[in-house]
């Protein structure tokens, strides 16, 4: 049950980004690395354990960015997609489309990327064949005259097409989402919010007032974004105790997964993929400052499904200015 909490409310940051990937211990996986795509140099971790070798989030150097996470189906058989949802945030990465035109021709644009033998034809309806997702993306435009970046796109096959942190709140969105000044997504309806989305937005909130109130450096500001992906509220009793779908519904209310035994509860068939342990192993932070420059920072926690030994997170830090784009 992934998380991503965006935020514009920081006057030294137009733009701050938290994000955990919950999965599989066992799912094959590239940490974020820059790689060029057709001139593009793109940066982002990439799921291995599909042939597509997508990802949930990316950033390139003109300052375009992805975050991707699943809608959660009622059904498990319904997770696995024909098509792998990874390959929404590199095509949109790589495109010279408008966001406008890029959405509207989504289906043809993701056709001609594909693998050869994914795909019978360009012609194909790949979204049909594309499992649950929302999908948050844009251009990271800072504004000259206020010094906030330019309003987002949201994207769901399971719900609407808007923006976010728009002024004027005239999108089609529901609830004023758009004019939200700090937004979380998990792996529900946007404007159907699950509990640790809901924690996530009110921590990013309080942690950013702090850090101006009491002058934080950027590594502080830094450890304590860490700190809100890493806040642990999931009950252990539920999992020990409940039955397996309850464990699974109790994912909804921790913004921090600890690692737990979902692989005999999904019974879901590539064993490549599923192993025993299920929980979150990657955290991310994107943030932005006023002269453009990006700071890409990426913790791994997990990447073997034993935790028999003491797990030495590693994080790694990219930087890179877009304002010279």
């Amino acid at each position: 049950m992934c998380i991503l909490i965006s935020s514009i409310e920081h006057p030294d940051y137009p733009f701050i980004l938290l994000s955990n990937r919950d999965e599989y211990f066992k799912r094959p996986t590239q940490r974020a690395h820059f790689k060029d795509y057709d001139g593009v140099r793109v940066l982002s971790p990439l799921d291995l354990g599909r042939q597509e070798h997508g990802t949930w989030i990316a950033v390139n150097t003109d300052g375009k960015l992805a975050v991707l996470v699943n809608y959660r189906e009622k059904s498990n058989k319904d997770q696995i997609s024909e098509i792998s949802r990874g390959v929404l945030p590199l095509q949109y990465l790589i495109s010279d489309e408008l966001n406008e035109e890029w959405y509207t021709k989504l289906n043809k644009l993701i056709s001609e990327k594909l693998p050869l033998g994914i795909l019978d034809t360009v012609d194909d309806n790949v979204l049909s064949r594309i499992g649950g997702f929302s999908i948050l993306y844009g251009q990271l435009n800072i504004n000259k005259s206020t010094g906030t970046i330019e309003p987002l796109n949201i994207l769901s096959n399971r719900g609407d097409v808007g923006k976010i942190f728009e002024s004027n709140g005239d999108t089609s969105i529901s609830d004023d989402i758009e004019i939200q000044k700090t937004f979380g997504l998990s792996n529900s309806l946007y404007n159907d919010p699950w509990r640790k989305v809901e924690l996530g937005q009110k921590m990013l909130k309080e942690t950013i007032q702090n850090s101006v109130k009491d002058n934080y450096t950027h590594d502080q500001l830094i450890e304590s974004c860490f700190e809100i992906l890493s806040y642990d509220t999931y009950n252990r009793n539920v999992a020990k105790n409940g039955t397996p779908h309850e464990a699974i519904l109790e994912l909804r209310n921790s913004i921090y997964i600890p690692p737990i035994e979902l692989g005999t509860v999904n019974q879901l068939p590539d064993s490549s993929t599923v192993g025993k342990f299920y929980g979150t192993r990657t955290q991310t932070i994107i943030i932005l400052d006023k002269k453009g420059n990006m700071h890409y920072y990426e913790r791994d926690i997990h990447s073997s499904d034993s935790i028999d030994k003491n797990v030495k997170s590693k994080t790694n830090h990219f930087q890179f200015n877009i304002s010279n784009k």
